[in-house]
């Protein structure tokens, strides 16, 4: 399952220098990066919009900043999804998937298509809930539940073969998001899991 968390993970496997915002350091501005953040948020995979060094741009920061960043990173994330501009845009975007196709190249509405969507709508009602729920918090809320029970039990001393691949053969197994919190390292895990269960907290009202 695709993760907001694993996304930022993905940035910063990621962060920003404890001298400079993580903007700074990662040459974006907070808007560019809030465009960034919906992307991730719903597709689950790293946007990097106009961004082409992103990756190469936090790869150069160590381990102390990592953690730093994705604080940073997780509080933006935040923010941003209390915003009028997040939902605004959340529900354009999930109008989007809903009623693909549904305009020409010129921005004219295709009619026929926004009938067959309507009504393929009403037919998979359930499952489009699930995959786009009306409501960003219920995904938000499910992206950092799955984040929280994969990352629980990385074995981040795990030993590595020459080339790279795991000694445990088990390990070779594990899902994508486990290994990428393997790569991202113990302290911006942990970092991250603390942001992510106060923003879980905040979620659930507690």
């Amino acid at each position: 399952m695709k993760k907001i968390v694993f996304s930022l993970l993905t940035i910063a496997c990621i962060s920003a220098t404890l001298l400079m915002s993580i903007y700074e350091s990662l040459n974006i501005s907070k808007d560019d990066a809030k465009k960034c953040l919906l992307i991730s948020i719903t597709s689950g995979y790293l946007a990097r919009n106009g961004h082409p060094d992103l990756l190469n741009n936090a790869r150069q920061l160590n381990e102390e900043d990592k953690a730093e960043g994705i604080r940073q990173l997780m509080q933006l994330a935040h923010e941003y999804s209390l915003s009028e501009d997040f939902k605004k845009d959340y529900k354009k975007w999930r109008n989007e998937k809903l009623n693909p196709d549904s305009k020409t190249k010129l921005g004219l509405p295709k009619f026929g298509k926004i009938i067959s969507n309507k009504i393929d709508n009403q037919v998979d009602k359930g499952e489009n809930e699930k995959k786009y729920p009306q409501d960003p918090a219920d995904m938000i809320r499910k992206r950092l539940t799955d984040f929280l029970a994969v990352s629980a039990n990385v074995d981040f001393d795990a030993a590595l073969t020459p080339a790279r691949t795991f000694v445990r053969p088990e390990y070779e197994k594990k899902s994508s998001e486990w290994k990428m919190c393997f790569r991202a390292g113990r302290s911006v895990v942990e970092a991250a899991r603390v942001e992510a269960q106060k923003w879980l907290d905040e979620l659930n009202g507690k």
